[in-house]
């Protein structure tokens, strides 16, 4: 069973893949520990909570029970069932964090992170248009189609084309033609002397 709190991998900084280990991570401590299954909100197998705090899916609980008693197998403190482990209280609070997680994980699915500015949300659907939305947090929403974001991303890279490269060059272009200049008005008011 995983650790929330743990301290993430090395290759848990990367802002695309750090949102899901944490969620991977939750799911975890989201599934029963005898088990490894991830707690079911729908019946038969919800999570059901021990009278120390401890949580265990319904059917596992079933298999702990010795007549109106279970030992909780992590710190061995018994619990009353009076009878039926439905008598035990659900986990409500595990029940909702599984909802939530199960939620961000479809949403997660269809939204990425942009790589580029990583605060954007992309969402990229697999339509017959072949179109791309663009949500920003800010809520406005455009969307285009991808041969148009092909064209976009051309007209950007000219963009940054004319405003970093093209300068320089004309830089050293006038630098050039300067040293061009001085050299033409230096041979043009010099006199030369042919013996």
């Amino acid at each position: 069973m995983g650790n929330i709190f743990a301290e993430p991998a090395e290759n848990d900084n990367q802002p695309s893949s750090l949102g899901q280990t944490a969620l991977e991570r939750l799911r975890d401590q989201l599934e029963c520990p005898i088990c490894y299954k991830d707690y079911s909100s729908v019946p038969p197998n919800p999570p059901k909570i021990l009278r120390c705090g401890h949580s265990f899916c319904a059917i596992c609980i079933g298999r702990l029970k010795t007549y109106n008693s279970i030992k909780c197998p992590l710190c061995q403190k018994q619990t009353t069932s009076n009878g039926r482990r439905r008598n035990l209280p659900d986990n409500f609070l595990a029940k909702q964090i599984l909802e939530s997680v199960d939620e961000v994980s479809k949403i997660n699915s269809t939204h990425r992170r942009c790589s580029t500015c990583s605060r954007e949300q992309v969402q990229i659907s697999t339509n017959d248009q072949s179109t791309m939305t663009n949500k920003k947090p800010t809520s406005d929403k455009s969307t285009m189609t991808l041969p148009e974001t092909n064209r976009t991303l051309q007209r950007i890279k000219q963009q940054a084309l004319n405003f970093i490269i093209f300068p320089f060059v004309l830089h050293v272009l006038c630098y050039c033609i300067e040293q061009f200049v001085d050299l033409v008005h230096f041979v043009s008011t010099s006199t030369w002397h042919y013996d």
